[in-house]
């Protein structure tokens, strides 16, 4: 008898567990908030934020603020609420998020998928990459009309567990501010491009290119249907960027900038060059500048 009351003990906590200790009317709104999401991915307009608001709840608090404040695109998203990083827990709500985007039109209805999805072991680093993708759109409007130059991405303080995080939340961020940049230089738009970088905050209290520490050991995350590495996908889009901003110093001939990208970025980190989708240009500047 004794044995039966602590199987069941066992049973109930797992269960308790896996579904993340949210109640039935939180895994409806959860839902809810991904349906919401996979309608309008870039989370916008007053309409987005009154269903937001309507699906409130204790559990779900901190994402109403968060999906609140991305649709604002406003400079909420720099304070504390948003930027540093959220508990496990949570982290796995905004997978749920993920995933009803993603399987959309699927077999599985969105409670099924959100159930799965909380009942999963789920990599850490996947998890926090998830959070600071679905804010990107947030940043990336907000830094339209934002001057930035006077804030600074501290990435000790917002929480984060090691380098590793901080280098997929540096990714995340910067990607959702400087992947104008690519555009601008296939415009042949320098000029708009570095008015653009003038703006962009400071990262740990320096130019964002100082940003050299991707260290970390590589991981397969899934990508939108398939596995991929991680800093082949991540790393090459910043390379991209880099390469854009550095392109367009030297079409302005602003030697000593240029020379400064160059020299302080990964540009010039010839360990990292493997990770790029454009090589052949990395090396060419490697050589020339020996």
């Amino acid at each position: 008898m004794k044995q039966s009351i602590f199987i069941f003990c066992l049973i109930f906590l797992s269960s308790n567990n896996i579904f993340g200790q949210l109640e039935p009317q939180d895994l409806s709104n959860l839902v809810k908030m991904g349906e919401a999401y996979a309608s309008d991915q870039n989370a916008r307009g007053e309409e987005f934020m009154q269903s937001i608001e309507a699906l409130r709840t204790p559990a779900l608090d901190h994402m109403a603020d968060v999906f609140i404040s991305i649709a604002k695109s406003d400079s909420t998203l720099l304070e504390p609420t948003v930027i540093n990083r959220p508990s496990n827990e949570e982290l796995k709500y905004w997978y749920v998020i993920r995933e009803i985007h993603y399987q959309k039109g699927g077999d599985k209805s969105n409670t099924q998928i959100a159930e799965e999805v909380l009942a999963q072991e789920i990599d850490e680093r996947w998890l926090v990459d998830n959070y600071y993708y679905r804010v990107q759109s947030g940043f990336a409007f907000l830094f339209n009309g934002a001057d930035l130059s006077n804030y600074n991405l501290s990435l000790d303080d917002y929480g984060l567990k090691n380098d590793t995080e901080k280098a997929i939340v540096f990714l995340n961020i910067m990607d959702a501010l400087i992947v104008r940049f690519r555009v601008l230089n296939q415009m042949g738009n320098p000029d708009g491009l570095l008015a653009f970088a003038s703006k962009l905050p400071k990262v740990n209290a320096k130019p964002y290119f100082k940003f050299v520490n991707f260290d970390f050991d590589d991981f397969d995350f899934i990508g939108h249907k398939k596995l991929e590495s991680y800093k082949e996908t991540k790393m090459s889009s910043y390379y991209a960027a880099l390469i854009s901003h550095f392109m367009a110093t030297v079409d302005k001939k602003k030697q000593d900038a240029a020379q400064a990208i160059y020299f302080n970025s990964i540009l010039s980190k010839k360990e990292y060059f493997k990770y790029s989708a454009d090589k052949k240009t990395l090396k060419t500047y490697y050589k020339q500048s020996k």
